[in-house]
């Protein structure tokens, strides 16, 4: 079962995730002007500002937006970058994809360099749904897991060694400024609501390693 769900998964080419990675590089070093999108942060969105605030620190003139629908972008990727499509929606140059679903490989949905990262994104046969996303619990989603991971890991990994190298520089400047946070400032109602946000911000923002 594991290895169907591996198998059917449909993923980027190296060569195409390779030109569109270098693009989400340049949006958001300032050399190509683009937005570019991350998915929003609590119930009913309501830390995404605290991230927005984050970015408009890290990112100076690069326009990030909440992605309207929370996989809305990453299914455009995935589109343009496999020519398949859920075929609920205009199949006009795209084959048509039954019984599939967009995943994050690795999740970092709130971090703009992953959220469409094109190593980060997959159709995932929707049979192994139960096996993964943050509410799936139990050894076999435990198995599944490690393994669908690292088999991208292996796949994508000098794509992911430079994710990992930008994350380690922006390490610093991203714990200088959440240090820096006051719920008073922000109009969060407690300090302990601005603690949350430091850890799940880092989490976002951690390299990956398997």
């Amino acid at each position: 079962m594991i290895q169907f769900g591996i198998e059917e998964t449909i993923s980027i080419e190296e060569e195409v995730a390779r030109i569109e990675w270098n693009r989400i590089k340049d949006i958001l070093n300032g050399k190509e002007k683009a937005p570019i999108y991350i998915r929003g942060a609590g119930r009913n969105s309501s830390s995404t500002n605290l991230y927005l605030d984050l970015y408009e620190h890290l990112f100076s003139g690069v326009e990030i937006l909440v992605d309207r629908t929370n996989n809305d972008q990453p299914r455009k990727t995935l589109a343009k970058c496999t020519n398949f499509k859920p075929a609920k929606v205009d199949m006009k140059n795209h084959k048509a994809l039954l019984n599939y679903q967009v995943s994050h490989i690795f999740g970092r949905t709130k971090n703009p360099y992953t959220f469409t990262a094109p190593w980060n994104i997959v159709y995932l046969p929707k049979i192994m749904d139960p096996f993964t996303g943050h509410e799936s619990k139990g050894e076999v989603t435990t198995l599944f897991t490690e393994a669908f991971q690292l088999s991208f890991y292996d796949k994508y990994n000098e794509l992911i060694y430079e994710y990992n190298q930008i994350m380690m520089g922006l390490q610093f400047e991203i714990e200088l400024y959440t240090n820096t946070l006051k719920a008073v400032d922000t109009g969060i109602n407690s300090a302990n609501s601005i603690d949350v946000f430091k850890r799940n911000v880092l989490k976002e923002f951690e390299v990956i390693r398997l």
